[in-house]
């Protein structure tokens, strides 16, 4: 810790020194004394000038320490308050008086930097600051790589890689491997099963789009096509439906069934999804008539056990109003044969009794749609 003389001392400098040595922490106070040799700056550019001041010692000299440890000694004329150098290698350089007072210097060198094409907008937009580094004219082919690659960067913006020739990737293989950097801001496309390039083991590759996942069978659709569906509660089943098919990949695949007091298929099982399932389900579908839930759920689970295609699972689409069963068996005898039900109750005034009864005994749920704008939300997740 230094404190200069034009500063009090901490008022609690006892109790300071105390815990820094319970932690194991030495603390040691000196005089402060101003240094016998500064420097203007402590950071330059190669190629730019550092101003070293000792006061009235300058003609003593400096001795300069380069970063291969090689010495060279400054001396200015008698007078002088500062001493100039111009360092002429990059590094950390140390400065060193007589007395052994010493400073440092970092000597930054500029990047050379040079593209493969005739296009420099890329080069001066990534590497434009003339600070840091230093824009080479493009080159024609990679046989024209500069001289002394060490801290150089060469920028690949996309050129055609067929185009180089074994000879020309070899030169950049020694290139790179002598301390030049390639930056390759746009690989050639995708080849598949193409011919590879002497410049395959330096340029990336994009990699070629992710394998489509495979299809998926998300079981039965019933559609309670009843009489009772109407209004409000027979768009709240269109809407609802045209959601869920529409949000579903068009290689998967939805067994769609429709059921009043008997149940039939409008999409049979195995069928995928196209352009035209949605218009098919509706057009195929009229309601009207009695509604026979238990029949509909006993025809999709005897499509599901006899078929190795169906998934286990059952989403029907229903305000409950069906004719008396003993819901609790049929909601068992899904749960036996590991069948998940999904209940989507529509319309404003469902039947959640004889539903919640049917789920709770299969061990599947309900959910209430009780007009469009529920429908989407909840099938459009």
């Amino acid at each position: 810790m230094v404190i200069p003389p034009n500063l009090p001392l901490p008022l609690e400098v006892d109790r300071l020194a105390r815990t820094l040595r319970a932690r194991r922490v030495g603390l040691t106070l000196e005089e402060f004394a101003p240094p016998e040799l500064s420097i203007d700056r402590s950071s330059i550019s190669l190629g730019a000038t550092v101003h070293l001041s000792i006061g009235d010692a300058a003609s003593e000299g400096i001795t300069a320490i380069s970063p291969l440890n090689l010495t060279t000694a400054l001396v200015g004329s008698p007078g002088d308050q500062e001493i100039q150098h111009t360092p002429d290698a990059p590094g950390v350089w140390l400065y060193r008086t007589a007395s052994g007072s010493a400073v440092a210097l970092v000597v930054e060198s500029q990047i050379s930097v040079s593209s493969i094409g005739k296009d420099e907008t890329g080069v001066r937009a990534l590497f434009g600051d003339s600070r840091t580094f230093r824009l080479l004219p493009p080159l024609a082919a990679t046989a024209e790589l500069p001289e002394g690659p060490e801290g150089a960067l060469l920028l690949w913006d996309g050129a055609q890689a067929s185009t180089v020739t074994g000879a020309e990737a070899q030169a950049l293989g020694d290139w790179l491997h002598a301390g030049g950097t390639l930056f390759a801001s746009g690989a050639p496309p995708f080849r598949g099963s193409e011919e590879p390039t002497p410049l395959d083991r330096w340029l990336p590759s994009p990699l070629p789009a992710p394998p489509r996942p495979p299809a998926r069978d998300h079981g039965v659709l019933l559609l309670d096509l009843s009489g009772s569906i109407e209004g409000s509660a027979l768009e709240t089943l269109w809407g609802g439906v045209e959601t869920l098919l529409a949000g579903t990949p068009a290689a998967d695949r939805w067994a769609v069934a429709g059921f009043r007091e008997n149940p039939g298929w409008i999409l049979a099982p195995g069928a995928t999804l196209d352009r035209n399932a949605i218009e098919r389900v509706r057009s195929a579908a009229r309601t009207g008539g009695g509604t026979r839930l238990d029949r509909a759920l006993a025809f999709s689970q005897e499509a599901i056990v006899t078929s190795e295609d169906v998934s286990r699972s059952i989403v029907v689409l229903t305000d409950g109003r069906s004719s008396g069963a003993d819901w609790t068996t049929i909601g068992a005898g899904l749960r036996e044969q590991d069948i998940e039900l999904t209940v989507l109750a529509l319309g404003p005034a469902p039947n959640l009794e004889l539903l919640a009864a049917l789920s709770t005994a299969a061990g599947g749920s309900v959910r209430t749609l009780p007009d469009v704008a529920s429908a989407i939300a909840t099938l459009g997740d």
